[in-house]
């Protein structure tokens, strides 16, 4: 057997093992930098409901793939897909002025994908993310007066490796561009105080803040 043969078929039984052991990367969502605190925002305070809803890979972010395509190891994250997504909405209401906890204004918000694809090229791949959110704001009787869906897309090309990292990379642009769309959505910011300023009007948000107490004799 050839000298050259040898490193060259250690190096796809090295690959071959990566690609079913399943890899864990932590996702890091990227604040915008741009966010400033917008005028009437401040003493809204928005209650933030958000579920995953996701109908398949709800178990991983990515799935590495070997050099024909085919589906291998899993690629998981650290973190809980929902908790990084109540964070990153958080995040941006807050910076934006507004305040989160109990309140008669709703923002809700379903993940439907959250996911990281790995396409097979001639010479190199490409990883390519996808986070898409159905946003609803609602008023104090629960009716929705703002209802969209948003997708971001991350792209990472010249992948030679389909593996935690690229993925990771593709995601984290996915999941950052998805939530910028919502937050740079006027008809969003508008809802949340349009809802606000209709609830203080019929005195739902004061009944909202005011505690159950029981009367003394």
């Amino acid at each position: 057997m050839s000298q050259k043969i040898i490193p060259f078929a250690i190096l796809l039984l090295i690959l071959n093992a990566c690609a079913l052991t399943v890899d864990t990367v932590d996702i890091e969502y990227k604040p915008d930098a741009t966010a400033i605190a917008l005028p009437g925002a401040k003493g809204i305070v928005v209650n933030l409901d958000v579920q995953d809803v996701r109908t398949s890979y709800q178990d991983r972010i990515s799935t590495k793939k070997n050099g024909y395509g085919m589906e291998m190891a899993s690629i998981v994250s650290t973190r809980d897909v929902r908790s990084m997504v109540i964070d990153a909405f958080q995040t941006e209401l807050k910076a934006r002025g507004f305040s989160v906890g109990k309140s008669a204004v709703s923002v809700q918000a379903n993940i439907h994908k959250f996911y990281s694809d790995f396409k097979v090229g001639f010479f190199s791949g490409e990883s390519v993310g996808e986070v898409t959110f159905s946003v609803q704001v609602q008023d104090s009787n629960s009716k929705p007066i703002h209802a969209k869906i948003y997708t971001g897309e991350g792209v990472v090309t010249g992948v030679m490796l389909m593996g935690g990292e690229n993925a990771e990379n593709s995601i984290e642009l996915a999941f950052t561009t998805a939530v910028k769309k919502v937050m740079a959505d006027e008809n969003f910011i508008k809802s949340i105080m349009a809802a606000h300023a209709a609830a203080s009007s019929s005195g739902a948000v004061e009944k909202k803040k005011t505690p159950n107490t029981v009367p003394t004799s």
